[in-house]
């Protein structure tokens, strides 16, 4: 079996990708029909999640005109947390999903 990392990114799944399960994300740019891609070139690989961590970076608020609201910039490189609370000053980007090919 044939075992990678994959980067699920913030964009809802129509089923939440969780330890155990298969998953098919809705990210599908190069399916057949839906772009420019050569058919031969598109594939449907089910992969198993065998791990699910966020993928957190450093975070700066920028304060705005209106109270109470604020702008986000990132700053520094992006890390796997794998355990605890996400510290202070730092918010998910993304989520690195260990999958294993079916």
């Amino acid at each position: 079996m044939t075992t990678l990392w994959m980067i699920e990114d913030l964009e809802p799944w129509p089923d939440p990708p969780a330890p155990g399960q298969v998953c098919e994300p809705t990210t599908s740019w190069i399916t057949p029909g839906a772009s420019d891609c050569i058919r031969e070139l598109a594939r449907h690989v089910p992969a198993r999640v065998a791990e699910r961590h966020p993928v957190i970076q450093r975070t700066r608020r920028i304060p705005t005109a209106d109270a109470g609201w604020y702008g986000v910039e990132y700053e520094g490189p992006r890390t796997v947390h794998r355990f605890g609370p996400i510290p202070d000053g730092y918010s998910i980007v993304a989520y690195a999903l260990l999958v294993t090919l079916q």
